[in-house]
């Protein structure tokens, strides 16, 4: 399935792009495009997210983690690590 993400105030890493839209490919961004050039997308599965003027930015990652949501890298358990990683991308947190 794609996506694309409109109506957002895009943050990249030099500037904060306004009129444009984000087409998601196989959980990729595959391509920022001008809103206007949405329709040269041909894709009959394509699940369209109005964002509602937000900020939409990468996700951020976190250097320095030990634990999240009471999962802990130390407690031993073997699938702690895995819950915790998924736990926390919906802190955006990549």
């Amino acid at each position: 399935m794609s996506i694309i993400i409109t109506n957002g105030k895009i943050i990249t890493c030099n500037e904060i792009l306004t009129g444009y839209s984000i087409y998601v490919k196989d959980k990729k961004i595959s391509k920022i495009l001008r809103s206007k050039d949405i329709k040269k997308i041909k894709d009959p599965n394509l699940k369209k997210i109005n964002a509602g003027n937000r900020y939409i930015s990468p996700g951020l990652i976190d250097v320095h983690i030990q634990g999240f949501k009471g999962y802990d890298v130390w407690d031993n358990k073997k699938d702690s690590i895995s819950k915790m990683s998924h736990s926390i991308l919906f802190s955006g947190t990549t």
